[in-house]
Order: C-alpha cells, then structure tokens, then sequence
C-alpha cells in the first residue's frame, strides 16, 4: 500500500496547486476589474500650457497650424503659436504641452532613388 499514499500525496500536490493558480488568476480578475470601474479624472489644459509651433518653407505648416487654432479655442485654450526658427530652447520649459508641423516626409520611393543616384 505505500503506493496508494504517495499517489494520494502527489494528487493532493496537484489539486493545492491548481487551486492556487485558479485564485491566483481569480484575484488578478479581480484587480483588473477594480481598476477598469475607476473613473480618471482629467485635468484640463491651462491657456499657457499649449504651444503649436511649425516649421514651413512655402507656407503650408503654417496654414495647417492655423487651422487647428479654432479648435483649441473651442476647449477654451489660447495656444501660443510660433515659428521653429523663433522658438528658444529655454522658451520650451514655459509649456507643458506642445504640437510641432513640419513639412510633410518624403516619399519612401523618392528618398530611395536619390540615395540610389547619390551612390552610383
């Protein structure tokens, strides 16, 4: 009979550990819940927070940042809008939140075959 028991023992082993991890995925189930019910608070963005800063050659970065002006005034926000050029970097630490526009990325083809002329 001693191999009755040490089956019983490993059955046992078995079933504690299985419990275990079936708690242990129960109490993560649990926490996630908990966690997904929780609403978050956002603080909205004071006016000087905000800085829409471009950088354009022929206008059009500039023309995009300008029409995302009424935007923010519709959240109630004044955002200061400038220039790269003019921007310091000092400047950066008065705002907590900022958006760039630049000029739109060349084509992978094109980028591509200029490299390709460049090398030969």
């Amino acid at each position: 009979m001693p191999e009755l028991s040490s089956l019983t023992a490993l059955l046992d082993a078995r079933v504690f550990w299985a419990a275990l991890a079936c708690g242990c995925w129960l109490a993560l189930c649990w926490v996630c819940l908990v966690r997904a019910g929780r609403q978050t608070v956002v603080q909205p963005a004071m006016a000087t927070e905000w800085l829409i800063a471009y950088a354009s050659q022929s206008g059009a970065a500039q023309a995009i940042a300008e029409q995302l002006l009424p935007a923010f005034h519709q959240q109630n926000l004044q955002p200061a809008l400038l220039p790269l050029n003019a921007l310091q970097p000092g400047a950066l630490s008065g705002y907590s939140r900022a958006l760039f526009r630049g000029p739109r990325r060349i084509r992978r083809k094109t980028y591509a075959k200029e490299t390709l002329k460049k090398t030969s």
